[in-house]
């Protein structure tokens, strides 16, 4: 298990006879897919024709309500977010909730940490990043409200930025003391932004990427909700996104560059500096109370020297500002809503 959670659980002979019953025996329950979540785990299911789908389960049998709800909301977020879009990122659809589990379909590929990202063609990385910036975009611009709001990160209802200053101020040198305390400055002095539907966890393992389609999969809705659009570019889980930040430079590049009727943008400074207090805000939440400040502060300095990938891409705007945003408008409808 990492620092941040996430293991694997098997299912026992009477959950896998359980399951199969309620599913009306119409699938094989097999091996589990990725690691458990914070509420919920998935398997591999699959029908009498050898057709794939997954099955989610609650992780915690006492809060089945809570978790319904949940995965009830999540559907109805994940069709408001994706609405008629008919381009190149895939978005498997729920296909069925029942009171204590979920069949989806399946996104085929392997969880899009950074190695992955690395191991893919120039070409490959530029065109990924502009197929999820232009589905980033079409979302926003049928979902923005028209309201402002704050900027990321805003989970203070856990710890402070006090609470987390004060838990690393004993092992930061001064430099590191200085940088942290002008990034919490320039957080408090910052302007809203415009308030879109937001996905808010844009990380590894909620996108997988399909070496055969050479396409990315975007799965499990469940933080999306009305936020800045600048939430959209940091992952609630900051610390351990675990993607490439030159792939998100990219991805912001091509956002900034597709057709748009709501003139909005995305300013890369802003990112990095969200970035940089989301990663120290995560690994302080994750940490106080459990763990000395120096037990993860090696991985803690690592993931912010990653940052300094977050860069403007060297590839013409013009290059990028064409694709198949067109041909994205062109067959789904861009409505506001």
């Amino acid at each position: 298990m990492s620092r941040f959670g996430g293991k694997k659980r098997a299912l026992t002979k009477e959950e896998i006879t359980y399951y199969t019953k309620e599913l009306g025996g119409e699938y094989v329950i097999g091996r589990q897919l990725g690691r458990s979540g914070e509420m919920s785990s998935a398997y591999l299911l699959t029908d009498k024709k050898g057709n794939h789908f997954v099955l989610k389960i609650p992780n915690d049998s006492e809060e089945l309500e809570k978790w319904g709800n949940i995965q009830k909301r999540a559907k109805e977020r994940r069709d408001l977010y994706v609405g008629d879009y008919q381009g190149r990122i895939n978005v498997p659809n729920t296909l069925k909730i029942g009171r204590d589990f979920v069949v989806e379909e399946l996104a085929e590929g392997k969880e899009f940490f950074n190695f992955v990202y690395q191991k893919l063609s120039p070409i490959q990385k530029k065109k990924v990043a502009q197929d999820l910036g232009e589905f980033i975009s079409y979302s926003h611009q049928r979902t923005v409200t028209g309201k402002m709001a704050k900027l990321y990160p805003n989970q203070q209802d856990r710890i402070s930025w006090q609470d987390m200053y004060d838990y690393y101020k004993p092992v930061l040198t001064e430099n590191e003391k200085k940088a942290l305390r002008k990034e919490m400055k320039i957080h408090m002095q910052q302007k809203e932004a415009p308030e879109v539907l937001a996905f808010r966890d844009y990380r590894f393992s909620n996108m997988l990427w399909d070496d055969k389609e050479k396409r990315l999969s975007i799965i499990d809705f469940g933080c999306v909700k009305n936020a800045s659009v600048y939430e959209e570019f940091t992952s609630n889980a900051a610390g351990s996104t675990q993607i490439s930040y030159q792939f998100l430079a990219d991805v912001i590049n091509a956002y900034n560059h597709a057709p748009k009727k709501h003139p909005i943008s995305i300013d890369l400074e802003t990112v990095r500096h969200n970035c940089f207090l989301g990663i120290y805000h995560e690994f302080a939440r994750c940490n106080i109370g459990r763990n000395p400040p120096e037990k993860y502060l090696k991985e803690l300095r690592a993931e912010l020297k990653k940052l300094n990938e977050l860069m403007l891409p060297s590839v013409p705007k013009k290059i990028l500002a064409k694709g198949n945003a067109i041909s994205i408008i062109k067959k789904g409808r861009q409505n506001d809503s």
